[in-house]
Parts: structure tokens; sequence; C-alpha cells
């Protein structure tokens, strides 16, 4: 490894494709004169260095202050380029790409990360600072996964979640997505504190496990008072009725006497005015998903999140189904209510 390279640490979760995070596709070709090229460096004070290119293959780079030393102006790029350049499959997913710096496989130069297509030719290049954001960016999710993971006594975060619901997607199986929020949670977080409001969001995590299959069913936190499972077991819609049917039993016990006795918190809100909000209850927002009709797992998670509004919108306690077809795993329809 030169001592321009840089050595990264390496975090999880990146699925989507190296070509992704191509910044530009400037290239220059072996053969060239560097009349024009020292324009372009000149112009472009933020170029550090250009891939060179012979019959569309990366075979080396250019430095601009090799380039804009005492270089005749007859000369040819050629004549300045330093040769080899790290490359890497467009095939490569981005946390292979960075798992392969983090062993010492591959190497960050002046130039960045040339992303090459199947048959080695140039496609673009991935600079060294959107690799820095990369990592940064993936540290902090870690850190958060990590802190939501205590607080839930081990329920995984959005980028595993992500992760699994795109590989359900890829295997184009056959399941539902349930998105679940805590109807009050945010007036029992005003009136009893944070700590408290941890302890029901505990609480609603420790459900989650007794009431799916961990065989068949994917649960996941993604912070505040949502969370989100993926459910592959026949008598889904069962589970989801038991759970809300045992929220409804013990959440009262979260609240103080009084408040138990009225069956719920009145506060004033920001306006002066006097609220009542009831015990706690959960939301469901189903979504059926077959082969071919969401995009993404990005698109999937939207569509459960706005059915989990509905189901709010309609009171808590509920469950709101949608998308369900003749061929899903049962035939519920529509707005349930307990």
């Amino acid at each position: 490894m030169s001592r321009n390279s840089l050595r990264l640490p390496c975090p999880s979760g990146y699925r989507q494709r190296v070509e992704s995070l191509i910044a530009d596709r400037l290239q220059l070709d072996s053969a060239q004169s560097i009349t024009k090229l020292r324009q372009l460096f000149l112009r472009r004070d933020d170029l550090v260095a250009l891939p060179v290119t012979r019959d569309g293959v990366p075979v080396g780079r250019v430095l601009a202050r090799d380039l804009l030393a005492q270089t005749p102006l007859d000369a040819t790029i050629a004549s300045v380029m330093r040769e080899g350049c790290q490359t890497v499959p467009r095939t490569r997913t981005v946390d292979e790409m960075l798992r392969d710096l983090a062993d010492g496989a591959l190497a960050v130069d002046s130039t960045g990360l040339l992303v090459v297509d199947e048959r080695g030719r140039y496609l673009g290049r991935i600079e060294a600072a959107t690799l820095i954001r990369v990592l940064a960016s993936g540290k902090e999710s870690e850190g958060k996964d990590d802190r939501l993971r205590t607080l839930t006594g081990g329920l995984p975060g959005q980028r595993v979640l992500l992760q699994r619901a795109r590989e359900l997607l890829e295997a184009r199986s056959l399941f539902v997505v349930a998105s679940l929020d805590i109807r009050g949670f945010n007036a029992f977080n005003d009136r009893y504190g944070y700590q408290r409001g941890d302890g029901v969001i505990r609480f609603v995590s420790d459900l989650l496990r007794e009431h799916f299959d961990p065989a068949l069913d994917f649960a996941a936190y993604l912070g505040g008072d949502n969370f989100v499972v993926l459910l592959r077991s026949i008598d889904w819609f069962e589970r989801c009725e038991a759970l809300l049917q045992a929220c409804e039993a013990q959440a009262p016990g979260f609240y103080d006497a009084e408040d138990r006795r009225r069956g719920g918190i009145e506060q004033y809100d920001h306006l002066g005015e006097r609220r009542f909000t009831p015990i706690f209850t959960l939301s469901i927002g189903v979504t059926q998903v077959e082969p071919g009709r969401f995009r993404d797992q990005h698109s999937l998670l939207k569509s459960a999140r706005d059915l989990k509004v509905r189901a709010a919108n309609g009171g808590g306690g509920a469950i709101f189904v949608e998308g369900l077809s003749g061929q899903a795993m049962a035939g519920v329809f529509g707005m349930v209510r307990h």
C-alpha cells in the first residue's frame, strides 16, 4: 500500500452497489496532449487527480501537482502518468467494498476508487471524501442501533430491518409487514418522564418477542414509539390481535392510581387548553407483500407507515389491513377495532 493510500475500518449494512457512489465520469486518454488537461486542473481546484484510460480500461492516474509543475506543453498524458490505480467491480456492494478496504485488499489513492464494468472498462470514480462520509454515517448508524438495541432488550434497528426486508424481496417471498406505534405515548412521556417512557418501550418490545415466532418473523425498533415486524407466520393476524389484547390488559399498570381511575391523562396543551389522552394502546398498519408489488424495501416500509397512520387516525387498539389478495396468507380486509 502506498503512503498516499487510505485504510478504513468498516461498518456493515450498505447493500447498494458501488456504482451508486460515483462522483463523476471524468477520464483521460493516455494519448492526449496535456494542454486541455492543464486548463481543466486550473479551473477545478477541487480536482486532485484524474484516472487515465487506454481503450476504455484504467491504466494509471495523473496528479494535478505533477501536471502543473514544469511540464512541457507538448508532452503527452502518458509522460506524466503514474501507473497503477485502484479499481472495484460495479457488481460489488458498498458493504463489500468497505470490508475490502478494512482488510487491506483495497486501498484508496488520490484518484479515489475507480468503478469498472465486467470487462474492466471505466465507469466512473468514487472520491475518497465520499468513502469517509459513508464510513462516518455507518458508524453513527451502528452506534444508534446499539443504543436502541439496549433499550429494547435486543431488537435490531432500521439498518438491519432494511437489509432483512431486501433479502425477502429479492427471494420473492410472500410475507406481510406490520408497522406499529404506541398511541398516547407522547402524553405518557410528558406526564411521567423519559425513564418511565423507556419502560413502555421495553414492555412493547417484550410483547413482540412473546407474540411472534422468531423462526419466521422479524421485529425491529426504529426509535421513538415506532416498531416494524416482518411476518411470515400463517396466523399473523391472530398474533397481532393477541398483541393488542395483551397491551390493552397490561398498559394501565404503567399509570399512577389517579390516571388509572380516570382511564388516561389530563393535561394542558401548548395553547393552554385541557386535553385528555386515554391509556396508551397500539395501532398497527399491515401491508401484504407479493412478488413485484414493491420497487424496493424503502417503498415497502413507507406503505406500512402510511397504513399505520390510518390505523392511528381511526383510534387506538386498531389494525388496518390493506393489499391482501386471493393468494394472501389470510383473508382479512379493512379495519378491525377492539
